[in-house]
């Protein structure tokens, strides 16, 4: 959600900020950043950019705030590569009472730069697909698609003539939790 304003430069200098000066011994790029939050949801370093730039900056959703705060309240998401955001559970008191203050302050921001821009009248959606992408679906599951080839009659899906595939199942072995059942048979039903 690109936004041409006061707070939302002010967000996006905060958050490169957090980047660069954290913690002047360890150099943290955009795609450190990108890896690190990518573990929670998939980022990228174009994403991490938008955020981060002077002119027309995109306005992060909540929840990739949420991982900013949490990496940059303790240096142990920096302590080996690649960096990553902590579980809450792994912090230390300490750490969590400065989490949530940061959380504050970039909360703020970002709901000071939603108020400018409706003040001056623009119109953005309440939840942009910045972060999300436009094949994001309700409940943050994961969308696994699928193409089969000629070639995947080896791998077990049946392939029709005139080069069609015919998928019957298939099961996306990095998530194991959901399995995509479906088939594309000329009945056109599901199984």
């Amino acid at each position: 959600m690109p936004t041409d304003s006061e707070s939302a430069r002010a967000l996006a200098v905060r958050l490169r900020q957090l980047r660069q000066t954290s913690w002047p011994d360890i150099k943290i790029t955009q795609a450190h950043l990108a890896e690190a939050f990518g573990e929670l949801k998939s980022a990228s370093v174009p994403l991490i950019s938008s955020w981060e730039r002077q002119s027309d900056p995109a306005l992060p959703p909540p929840d990739r705030l949420t991982a900013y705060a949490t990496f940059f309240c303790t240096r142990r998401s920096a302590g080996q590569q690649p960096f990553r955001v902590l579980a809450e559970e792994e912090l230390t008191e300490e750490e969590s009472a400065g989490r949530n203050d940061l959380l504050k302050e970039l909360l703020r921001l970002r709901e000071a730069a939603l108020a400018e821009v409706a003040v001056s009248g623009r119109v953005l959606p309440a939840d942009s697909l910045v972060g999300r992408g436009p094949w994001h679906f309700a409940g943050d599951a994961p969308v696994v698609i699928v193409c089969g080839t000629s070639e995947g009659a080896a791998r077990g899906i049946a392939v029709r003539a005139g080069g069609r595939p015919r998928l019957h199942r298939t099961l996306d072995a990095h998530r194991p939790r959901r399995t995509l059942r479906t088939s594309w048979a000329s009945e056109g039903r599901q199984s």
